[in-house]
């Protein structure tokens, strides 16, 4: 069966000092080197997400000023919106203020030329009125008439 001599001890002794000598030389210094790798990769890791909380705190900072920014602009734009709104009324207003102040005068002039119109057709009436009585009767006949009168028959035609 199986028998115990010396090349089975001096076989298991050369062994077991072959895995203490690879460990010793080989394992142990690839277990240090993985190990020193994996600090290494834990300390990188612990920076990276310290550079990321400074850059998220950093990208808040900025987007805090950004939103200031555009309420401060929003706020210009509101104030010079408001200045131009004021402007335009006041130049509409002032248009406006024109406009009845020439359509009065215009109004005065038309009710004068009305007026000094009026007076010429009376004037004219009368004669025509005169003219005709004279044709009719057949010699020159004194018509009265009021002029004030025709005025207001002519005032009434229109």
């Amino acid at each position: 069966m199986f028998e115990l001599n010396a090349t089975i001890v001096l076989f298991v002794l050369s062994f077991l000092l072959f895995i203490k000598l690879l460990d010793g030389l080989y394992l142990q210094p690839v277990g240090a080197v993985i190990e020193e790798r994996k600090n290494r990769i834990d300390t990188d890791n612990s920076a990276a997400q310290e550079l990321a909380r400074q850059s998220a705190r950093e990208v808040e900072k900025y987007e805090e000023k950004l939103a200031a920014i555009r309420e401060e602009a929003q706020k210009v734009i509101n104030e010079a919106v408001t200045a131009a709104q004021g402007k335009r009324s006041e130049l509409l207003a002032s248009v406006a203020d024109s406009g009845r102040k020439k359509l009065d005068e215009a109004k005065l002039d038309l009710k004068a030329e009305h007026k000094s119109l009026v007076k010429s057709l009376v004037e004219e009436e009368m004669s025509l009125v005169g003219d005709i009585v004279a044709k009719l009767v057949g010699r020159t006949a004194s018509v009265s008439l009021d002029a004030s009168a025709v005025e207001r028959r002519l005032e009434e035609a229109r």
